[in-house]
């Protein structure tokens, strides 16, 4: 794509932040839809992405349209926030949240509901105690109640960042 136009930060948006950005609390937020999603800051739209009329966006619905996780973290990449991978661990910064919301409209439960309904169904799922030294079977008399599908887990016990002063996973 020597133009650009398939770029992964095609799609993208941005927003120009003031010097003083930092020094107070802000709202940020995700509205999504089935066939958009708004990305905002203070109540601003930024960025919206329509999820149709490519190929790539096509294939970003089948992804975003489905359950999906929030991550906080202080880890940084890109260049918003400038240079600050090196110098989070001498500073003393603090990632402060003050409060986690999450609401959904009709039309984002209605997507929701409708989604799920055609979703297997996990049976025969227990609370397990793990103890170092043994690697209990976690799926053991785990099904689905629809046919084709296989239960399958992870399980990862390193840390993922280990923040050495930059951006680094050791």
């Amino acid at each position: 794509d020597k133009d650009g136009s398939d770029s992964p930060t095609a799609l993208g948006g941005n927003l120009t932040l003031t010097d003083d950005f930092y020094d107070d609390y802000h709202i940020f937020g995700i509205n999504w839809y089935p066939d958009k999603i708004e990305w905002y800051v203070d109540g601003i739209v930024y960025n919206t992405m329509y999820l149709t009329g490519d190929e790539r966006l096509e294939a970003a619905a089948a992804a975003f349209n489905k359950p999906q996780y929030l991550q906080f973290n202080l880890a940084t990449g890109g260049n918003w926030s400038k240079n600050a991978g090196y110098y989070l661990a001498s500073d003393e910064t603090a990632f402060v949240i003050d409060y986690v919301r999450y609401y959904q409209d009709a039309e984002q439960k209605a997507a929701s509901e409708a989604y799920y309904a055609s979703q297997p169904v996990l049976k025969g799922v227990k609370d397990l105690t793990m103890l170092e030294g043994t690697s209990p079977d976690l799926a053991q008399a785990v099904t689905t109640d629809q046919e084709g599908y296989v239960v399958d887990f992870s399980v990862e016990n390193e840390y993922l960042f280990t923040n050495k002063g930059g951006n680094t996973n050791a």
